[in-house]
This record gives C-alpha cells, sequence and structure tokens, in this order.
C-alpha cells in the first residue's frame, strides 16, 4: 500500500471526514463500478431502492467500513490482501446484503398483501366507501400498526418504531383483521 494511502486510511480511522472524502473521491470509480454492476438487481422488484445516489450511500458506508477494519501496516498489505482488493470485497458484500434484504422485504410485503387479502374476501367486490369505513373502524393505532404491516415491518420492528410492546402489536394486529373481515361481511 503506498505511504499516502496509509496516511489517509489512519486519519479515516481516526475520524478525519476530509481524509473519508479523499478515499471516496481517490475509490469513486470502483463504487461507480460496483453500483453500476448491482443497480439493474435492485430494480427489478417495485418499490425498492432504486435510486443510484441511495445505492451509491451503501456503497460508500462500506468503504467507510472497510477503511476503520483494514488492518494493513503503513505501506503493508494485510494478509496478502490490498486495500483495494479488501475495499471492493467490502463494498460488493454490502450491496449484496442490501440486495438480499430489499429481496426479503419484498417478499415479505407481498406475501402480507395476499395473506390479507385472502383473509378480507378480496376475491369479492370492495364495498363502497370502504377507504371511509376502514378510517372509521380503525384506531390511530390499529392504522399506524396496519401500515407497518403492510410495509413488510415485523412485529418487533413495529413495536420498537411506535413505542409500543409487542403483545400490543399483536393484540392490534389481531383486532384489526378482525375489523376488516367485518366490513367485508357487511
Amino acid at each position: 500500500m503506498e505511504q499516502n494511502l496509509a496516511k489517509i486510511i489512519a486519519s479515516v480511522k481516526s475520524g478525519d471526514e476530509s481524509a473519508f472524502a479523499l478515499l471516496a473521491d481517490k475509490y469513486n470509480v470502483l463504487i461507480k463500478a460496483s453500483v453500476a454492476r448491482f443497480r439493474p438487481s435492485f430494480e427489478k422488484n417495485a418499490d425498492t431502492i432504486t435510486d443510484r445516489e441511495d445505492i451509491e450511500q451503501i456503497a460508500r458506508m462500506a468503504l467507510y467500513k472497510a477503511a476503520v477494519n483494514y488492518r494493513g501496516g503503513s505501506g503493508e498489505e494485510y494478509d496478502g490482501v490490498t486495500f483495494g482488493l479488501f475495499a471492493k470485497i467490502c463494498i460488493n458484500n454490502s450491496l449484496v446484503s442490501a440486495l438480499r434484504e430489499q429481496n426479503s422485504r419484498f417478499t415479505t410485503v407481498k406475501k402480507r398483501r395476499d395473506l390479507l387479502n385472502g383473509a378480507l374476501g378480496a376475491e369479492r367486490e370492495i364495498p363502497e366507501n370502504f377507504s371511509e369505513r376502514v378510517n372509521s373502524a380503525l384506531s390511530k393505532f390499529e392504522k399506524q400498526v396496519l401500515e407497518c404491516f403492510i410495509s413488510g415491518k415485523s412485529v418487533r420492528e413495529t413495536a420498537d418504531f411506535l413505542d409500543r410492546s409487542q403483545k400490543s402489536v399483536s393484540n392490534a394486529l389481531y383486532r384489526l383483521k378482525a375489523k376488516l373481515k367485518g366490513l367485508f361481511t357487511n
């Protein structure tokens, strides 16, 4: 590793933001190439990360973590791995993880929408003024839980997001399903 790069990485490790800006500029081509390679995979699902800047942000955060975690000495490689290769591996792993998380959330959201449609008897025609009836039937908390449920949040994530207990979220989910099912039968 060249001496200048070793100094930049040491500065990044000590929290120097300008040093990270230099490092990001130096590895900008790697970031752009990684984003270009992964972006089509991110775009496969609707309601997902498709914005190039968001994907770049994930790559830049991975570059930062690579700099902080790289253990090569001044002018040395770490276990035969240069910083550039280490950074590339970290960026690719980070983008793969984000893609897996996105695909998992997309699958969860789709399953929950299908489950909700099935539980509500969505094969029947939606009653007139249904959204107004939903607004009047559900409490504010139940509406919040429903939004979280449909967006793919788990009961624990919903409880954390709404600052409630998991039990109250589970109960609200049960109540709102029963109320929504009742709206279809009336």
